[in-house]
This record gives C-alpha cells, structure tokens and sequence, in this order.
C-alpha cells in the first residue's frame, strides 16, 4: 500500500548547534535509485517500500523487498529497480558522514558503514519483525513531510528513530546476508528464489537453473543453511507474507497469491504450521 502523498524533496536542519543538514527524497513511482549521494562527503541509505527491486553493485546483483535498506558511504555507487513493474516506492536520506557528532546516540551507524563488507552488495536485508518497525518509521518520516504537515522537526526525529533502528538491527545481528564462504550454486539457488519467489513452481525448476541436479542442491541447503530448498523457499514465501500482511496491508487472500501460494487453504495450513497461528490471527495481532 503506496502512501498518498506522491513525492518529496526536502532539505531538513539536523539541529542548530552543528549546522548538519539532511536531504530526503521519496518517490512513490521511481524507476531507478542510485546511492551515490549529491555529495561526495555525504552517506546515504534507501529504505525499499515496494517488493521484487534488484540492486546491483558492480558485478554483485542482490533480489530486495519492503523493508530492506540499501547503504553507501560517501562516493560509492549502488543502483536499484523493479524489473516487474514500472518503477517503485522508496525513501533516500543523505546525510553527512558527520551528522551524528555532539549529539545523543553520536556512535550511530558507525558499525554499520564501516563494516559493509559483510552486507551483501551495500543490502541490509533485516528480519521480518525489523522490516516492520523500518517500513512504519518511513512511513512515518513521509506522512510528517507531507504537503498539509511539513513538519520537518518530527521528521527529523523519526529519522533519528530510523537509524537507530537499522543501527540495532546491524548490530544485534538480526539481518540476513549470504556468508562468502557459501558456494556459488547455493548464492545463485538463493538469488533465482529471491527474484522469481511468486512464480517458482517446484524444486527442480530452481536446480535446473544452477545446473545442478535436485539431490546434490538438497545436500548443498542442508550442509550451508540447516534445511532443504523446499523448506528456504517456503519459509521466505511465509516471512514474505507477513510483511505483506502486516505492515503493506495486504488482505490475507492478495498476500497468498502474490507470494506464490497456488492454493488457499495450503497456504493458510502451512502458515499456521510455521507461526501456530493462522494468517488472519497474525495479521489482526500484528496490525
């Protein structure tokens, strides 16, 4: 669910004492977002409000959803879009790489920008739990920038909020990256299921396109993320679903679909397997 308001551009105040200024930009309908800020000593993060964007990074190209952020420091570039649809909903701070010196928290997103070698091509792709409390602040940044509010000092706290957010998220561990250690046909299954996940129709469909046969994929899920292809493919559709649900406001039925359930009442059976509620008892206690 897009929010009404269609676009922003804004130069917000990070407070009067350092003079620090924020930009945010917010695009309901985006075709392409790069992360290389306007200023070279500026770091910059995009928040995806919309599902199945890629990001590429030089030769790395990363499947992201709702929820995800994508990191930069000062002069590097990662570019993003949506290969399903024309365009998509994001929000893009930049900000100087020393917004956050004399004030409260100042250690903010330090750990984060400098240890991205472990993100997955600039991607900070959180749990489902985090993804919800990132995309609610978002959308609380846009609603206080409105054309009716424009209300820039509750912005700036929310965004405050939001870094924060990302910063626990960071360092608690409650993201999801690929280890470099993980062979390429597992990093190429996980990459296949992330950007076709509401088309794949079975198994052998993923290991036929890493060239692979079913039983040798199997073996590789097992030994380097503790489950069958099946049971990752399942699993991401389910935390898909709840994302959807919860915090995109998707009915219960559109989530089911646009996940790659076929059938209904399978998918409500394997949600209430996964979570020991169904998905409407989850959606009204997560709303």
């Amino acid at each position: 669910m897009t929010s009404d308001v269609k676009s922003i551009s804004v130069k917000i105040d990070c407070h009067s004492d350092n003079g620090k200024e924020f930009y945010v930009h917010y695009c309901v309908n985006s075709h392409d977002a790069q992360t290389c800020p306007d200023s070279p000593l500026c770091n910059r993060i995009i928040v995806f409000l919309d599902d199945k964007i890629q990001t590429r990074n030089f030769e790395n190209i990363t499947s992201c959803s709702a929820g995800d952020c994508l990191i930069s420091t000062a002069g590097e570039t990662v570019t993003a879009d949506n290969f399903f649809k024309n365009g998509f909903e994001c929000l893009k701070i930049d900000f100087p790489i020393d917004a956050f010196d004399g004030i409260e928290g100042s250690g903010i997103f330090v750990d984060v920008f400098n240890n991205s070698e472990i993100i997955e091509g600039n991607l900070l792709r959180t749990d489902s739990e985090s993804k919800g409390r990132i995309i609610k602040t978002a959308r609380r940044i846009i609603g206080a920038l409105g054309e009716k509010t424009r209300d820039k000092l509750m912005a700036y706290s929310y965004i405050i909020q939001l870094m924060h957010l990302i910063d626990n998220a960071f360092k608690e561990r409650k993201f999801i990256c690929i280890s470099d250690k993980m062979p390429n046909v597992v990093f190429e299954a996980i990459q296949y299921i992330y950007t076709n996940i509401s088309k794949i129709e079975s198994i052998k469909e993923i290991a036929e396109n890493v060239n692979v046969s079913m039983s040798y994929l199997a073996r590789l899920f097992k030994q380097h993320l503790g489950c069958s292809p099946y049971d990752y493919l399942v699993n991401r559709r389910i935390e898909n679903a709840k994302i959807l649900m919860c915090y995109l406001d998707y009915s219960v039925a559109e989530a089911c679909y646009e996940v790659g359930f076929n059938d209904y009442s399978s998918f409500i059976t394997v949600f209430k397997k996964k979570t020991g509620m169904t998905p409407h008892v989850y959606k009204k206690s997560h709303s």
